[in-house]
């Protein structure tokens, strides 16, 4: 198979995957998930390596549990440390949100995506 057919068929499986509905529609990190699965099988690692660099398990706007136990929206990426975004979190009122930044933040991490 020519290596530009191998491109365009894991990124058209991520896109299928990660398309609104009435397609899929999945968030971002299951579709990771499902391409990772399927690795051995249909796609190059090379190419699913490359796929990562360029996508986010968890996109601008995705809702996260921290591990400190807060709620937050993901506000920036970080290209150089993809699983470690800004996020703003918001506390109870009357206290403004603040952003973290999980680069500085090591002891912080994002345990998993919050279901809207």
């Amino acid at each position: 198979m020519h290596p530009d057919a191998k491109i365009i068929g894991l990124a058209d499986t991520y896109a299928t995957l990660t398309a609104p509905p009435p397609r899929l529609g999945r968030p971002a990190h299951e579709a990771i998930r499902e391409v990772v699965r399927l690795r051995s099988r249909a796609f190059d690692p090379a190419l699913i390596k490359a796929l990562l660099a360029e996508t986010s398990l968890f996109p601008p706007g995705t809702l996260v549990r921290l591990s400190s136990g807060e709620i937050g929206r993901v506000v920036e990426l970080n290209r150089q440390h993809p699983l470690r975004p800004r996020i703003e979190v918001r506390t109870k009122p009357p206290a403004a949100p603040h952003i973290i930044d999980l680069v500085e933040a090591p002891f912080v991490y994002i345990t998993s995506p919050v279901a809207k």
